[in-house]
């Protein structure tokens, strides 16, 4: 490929440093304009892994990535691991979804280490954990679509992500249940007006209701299952504060686990603007073992109760779903 221009890389196997990869550019992509790669290299082996990383950077570091293309990059270690680093070319320019982690050592080849704009096109984000070397290498993301956090997070977040008036996804996937979790979500739906998608547990939720939060843009919830030390499912007087509560009833696509099935008929009555659901239900029979349960008794059980207009369908072993057409 002679007459490549650009070129954009994604990989977890190359473990090149930068002469090898000038080599490789000059002999085979000689008119090479544009060269963009996230490397995920799994080959650390070295008992001092910080100088053969200052080593593996300063190969990035010569006149052809630096003068010559004004290519720049960045390597981290990231605390979780010791066995993984990760090389990236600024800006980061890849669609999936980006990883905030703790870095053990992070270093990269651009001028101005305290330019932060390297992140702009960053879209989808998950957020793990605490950060710690902010003030050496500054970084946020302030224009992200979808977000995956835990509760509660720590005090550089809002420094990492300035701002979530484009945010239209949210997912908890944990939550240590005190006021300064309850706080931050509270924090973070009020400062997020597009957001159409939260999932997050359904006792988070119901403290969300209590607080007497209103939403105009959120439609679809997916409440997951409590935690495992209590009840998984959601009673009459639990689900009650769902159906009467604004966002509720503004729901439009909705993952729950309830109780019993009865709970499912009320709670689409009341749910009016309701077109899909997706439900676990604890007096459900149904196993993975077909020839133990040739019929679904919970789907045909829903389909005589609900209007011919609706789809009853299982969806995963625990899961039914249930279009409405109304």
């Amino acid at each position: 490929m002679p007459n490549l221009l650009h070129l954009k890389l994604e990989t977890g196997s190359i473990h090149l440093n930068g002469n090898q990869w000038k080599q490789i550019l000059i002999n085979y992509v000689p008119k090479i304009k544009t060269f963009r790669f996230l490397i995920k290299v799994l080959s650390l082996k070295y008992n001092n892994v910080e100088k053969h990383l200052e080593d593996f950077l300063s190969t990035f570091q010569t006149p052809f990535w630096i003068d010559d293309h004004q290519w720049f990059v960045r390597c981290d270690w990231p605390q979780h691991t010791n066995k993984v680093f990760v090389l990236y070319t600024l800006p980061y320019c890849f669609g999936n979804t980006y990883i905030i982690y703790q870095n053990r050592w992070s270093k990269t080849t651009y001028p101005n280490v305290r330019d932060c704009n390297h992140y702009d096109r960053v879209k989808d984000v998950f957020h793990k954990g605490r950060m710690n070397d902010l003030t050496l290498f500054p970084i946020y993301y302030p224009n992200i679509r979808c977000l995956t956090l835990k509760l509660p997070f720590d005090n550089n977040f809002w420094t990492i992500i300035p701002r979530i008036d484009q945010l239209i996804s949210l997912e908890v996937i944990e939550t240590r249940e005190n006021n300064r979790s309850k706080s931050q979500l509270k924090d973070l739906l009020n400062r997020a007006p597009r957001l159409d998608y939260l999932s997050v547990d359904a006792i988070s939720f119901l403290h969300l209701i209590h607080s007497n939060i209103t939403h105009t843009s959120l439609r679809r919830l997916q409440l997951k299952s409590y935690h495992s030390r209590m009840n998984h499912y959601l009673n009459v007087t639990q689900y009650s504060l769902l159906t009467d509560s604004l966002l509720g009833r503004q729901c439009e696509v909705l993952l729950i686990h309830v109780e019993n099935r009865t709970i499912i008929l009320d709670l689409i009555h009341k749910m009016y603007n309701l077109r899909a659901l997706n439900f676990a239900c604890q007096d459900d029979n149904w196993t993975d073992n077909v020839s133990s349960h040739p019929n679904d008794e919970l789907v045909e059980w829903l389909r005589n109760s609900l209007p011919e207009t609706y789809s009853v369908s299982r969806h995963r072993s625990r899961l039914v779903r249930i279009w409405t057409n109304r």
